[in-house]
């Protein structure tokens, strides 16, 4: 930046002082912005590419090469080291070893089969905690149509990146380096079941996989099924190898290879299909290879008249969903093209889903994979139950104990109880968290949903609505799926592990009515089953983080061991009402000073308490904290306002009398100079009437 400044004016030179100033002053300023922007890359990501290395040419420094343990380790020695720019693992007689490099120009990758390479790249927002990095490049790949586009620009590669990290959606990203194309797409090389259908060859074009996925708030490892092969395996392609596993269950992950001779067990998070690598490479008979196959995981819904089913599918699902009646299938077939979560809704009584005699509807519904109607190993039978709970009371509820008896008399087991059922309730509260039998028109208060018991520790409530005893309106506040579609009569929700608040505003009613709030509660089977549409209403709660894994599509040790094939879904639905609530208006509390009457509603005995001013003053004085500290502040500011009153009265006082007093001696200065003016006068008088004897004596 130039400066321009003429000396021969005498304000020039301050003008050009003030101005080479000014421009320190912006350099100073720019400073801490450019430092930041190094340390952007203090916390380095990396793309990554197997069956490559770097080419060693002289310009490259090699800064260290020691073995290591698996891939996340030799990232995390490059991410310490801030010259480290590239690095390679490579497989050196079942030893990993990892090479840091600093190269001096850019380098050329070459093919190398047993070795992963890698490069530092930078982005704005850091990829979740403990993935060893952000891209996976695959290259000459290019799309192979444009359905699965998210968008397209004409940016550099470091800029696409960012774009694919910043998009929730973006699964991949294909760049042609000829022409700064850069397309957001929403399938990925490891996202779909066969590649060949989604990606083709390409001579200027690269796909790079988004690494930075979130799968752990969808996807569990229990639904996953994998491909196994014994015999053979890839042991030099492994990222991690990990010794003393007990068997090949232990060892499933994405992929692996089991050494039964060694117990050890070798991760790899490419998939060789993927590689275009065969398991059959290497063949020996301690050998057994594990691949990936998909991963699927069912949520039940259960409703009042209908069920959903919803699915998450780590790969794209095309397919469909059918209700099964015998040996084949109903007419409640919903189909699915090209999607990661799907649902499907069925009818109690049009999709074979059949009631029993305890308010319970079982049903199966067939889950296919595949444009083809013959059965392959990817098709899922699904049996669903959905459980009606009816609102029961404490005292109907009985505990029995069965015991098997032998000969003898003798016994030989206990046979535990059925699973205990948890116990809900509804009520409504008022600000000063008392339990309200009467409220006023225009009050806010909480409804709350409380489990009983310690059966359940997840819940959310459903079909939250108001009905008017006398006209039989109802409004409903909470619809069928958990979300709030009145806000504004329900401002706030607050949750605990044991119940659900809802903060309610008692409005748009008659001038004295007569509500009872029901609603449904559904157990979850999931860590967060909270609505994502009322996230903007929670107050004050602190989620939980999701399962942190290292790479997204290397799953944990499975819980259950075994093909999921055949899933059992179960529903639980809890019906809970709260007592009857009457509103009043403002107008209707000046009644008497105590009331006392008995109502009986559905056999719920309810006994109402209009509380008179002082006892609401004696509550408030001793038992409610914040209001005695509000009356505090506010008497504070009522002695503070009247301070300020005196003083100002005071003052005004001061000034009337000074300005008396200012009157007054005006006043009195005025009179004595009209008094001396007569004595003057007077004076004169004298003199002249003495001065002529006095002059005929001198003459």
């Amino acid at each position: 930046m130039a400066t321009h400044c003429e000396i021969p004016i005498v304000s020039r030179p301050y003008r050009c002082v003030m101005s080479y100033g000014v421009y320190t002053l912006i350099l100073i300023l720019l400073l801490p912005l450019a430092a930041h922007a190094d340390d952007d890359c203090a916390a380095p990501h990396f793309v990554v590419e197997t069956s490559r290395r770097f080419n060693s040419t002289t310009s490259s420094r090699l800064l260290n090469r020691q073995p290591v343990d698996s891939l996340s380790q030799c990232v995390r020695l490059c991410r310490l080291l801030k010259r480290c720019t590239r690095f390679e693992v490579a497989s050196d007689g079942g030893q990993l070893v990892c090479t840091l490099l600093n190269p001096d120009d850019d380098v050329v990758v070459v093919v190398s089969p047993n070795t992963i390479a890698g490069t530092r790249v930078c982005l704005k927002r850091p990829c979740r905690e403990q993935r060893a990095f952000a891209f996976e490049r695959f290259a000459k790949r290019a799309l192979a149509n444009t359905t699965h586009i998210l968008k397209t620009f004409s940016i550099r590669l470091d800029e696409c990146l960012q774009k694919c990290h910043d998009e929730s959606n973006c699964r991949s990203v294909a760049y042609n380096s000829h022409t700064s194309l850069c397309q957001l797409s929403r399938v990925a090389m490891n996202a779909v079941y066969n590649p060949r259908l989604f990606f083709k060859p390409s001579t200027t074009t690269d796909v790079y996989e988004n690494n930075c996925q979130d799968y752990a708030t969808t996807m569990t490892t229990n639904g996953c099924t994998f491909m196994r092969m014994t015999g053979g395996g890839l042991k030099a392609l492994a990222d991690q190898t990990i010794a003393g596993v007990g068997d090949s269950h232990e060892c499933e992950q994405l992929m692996y290879t089991f050494d039964n001779s060694s117990k050890s067990c070798h991760l790899m998070y490419a998939s060789a299909r993927i590689l275009g690598r065969s398991p059959l490479e290497k063949m020996d008979a301690a050998l057994s290879h594990g691949d990936l196959d998909d991963c699927i995981n069912f949520s039940l819904k259960c409703r009042d008249s209908s069920l959903e089913v919803k699915a998450s599918s780590l790969r794209l699902f095309n397919g469909k969903m059918a209700a099964m009646s015998g040996r084949r299938s109903s007419t409640c077939e919903h189909r699915v093209d090209g999607e990661f979560a799907f649902a499907a809704k069925f009818e109690f009584d049009k999709c074979a889903i059949e009631e029993t005699n305890h308010s319970e509807f079982r049903g199966v519904i067939h889950v296919k994979e595949g444009s083809t109607n013959l059965v392959t190993i990817r098709d899922k039978t699904l049996q669903v139950s959905c459980r009606m709970h009816q609102h029961q009371h404490q005292h109907h509820q009985v505990v029995s104990i069965r015991m098997n008896v032998d000969a003898n008399n003798k016994t030989m087991r206990l046979v535990s109880n059925p699973p205990e059922r948890p116990t809900f309730a509804l009520r409504v509260y008022t600000n000063d968290e008392r339990e309200a039998s009467a409220v006023t028109i225009g009050e806010t208060g909480w409804i709350v949903v409380t489990v009983e018991n310690a059966a359940v520790d997840r819940f959310i409530v459903t079909n939250l609505a108001s009905r008017d005893v006398n006209t039989g309106e109802i409004r409903r506040l909470v619809d069928d799926d958990g979300c709030v579609i009145r806000r504004d009569l329900v401002a706030g929700i607050r949750k605990s592990p044991d119940e659900i608040r809802y903060r309610i505003a008692f409005v748009d009613v008659a001038e004295r009515a007569e509500i009872v709030y029901h609603a449904s509660v559904e157990t979850c089977a999931t860590a967060d089953c909270e609505p994502a549409c009322n996230r903007e209403l929670y107050e004050g709660t602190q989620r939980s983080s999701p399962l942190a894994l290292d790479l997204p599509r290397r799953m944990l040790k499975r819980a259950i061991i075994g093909e999921n094939r055949q899933l059992e879904l179960l529903g639980d639905v809890y019906q809970v009402r709260g007592h009857k609530l009457t509103l009043l208006n403002s107008r209707a509390r000046a009644g008497p000073a105590q009331a006392h009457h008995t109502e009986n509603d559905d056999d719920v005995i309810i006994t109402k308490k209009e509380v008179n001013l002082a006892a609401s003053f004696r509550h408030c004085f001793v038992d409610d904290v914040t209001c005695l500290f509000t009356i505090i502040l506010a008497s504070i500011q009522f002695f503070l306002l009247l301070c300020c009153c005196l003083i100002v009265y005071v003052y005004f006082q001061h000034w009337r009398m000074f300005r008396a007093l200012e009157s007054a001696g005006e006043r009195h200065q005025i009179e004595f100079y009209e008094y001396g003016s007569d004595v003057n006068s007077i004076q004169l008088d004298k003199d002249d009437s003495e001065s002529p004897p006095q002059q005929q004596q001198h003459d």
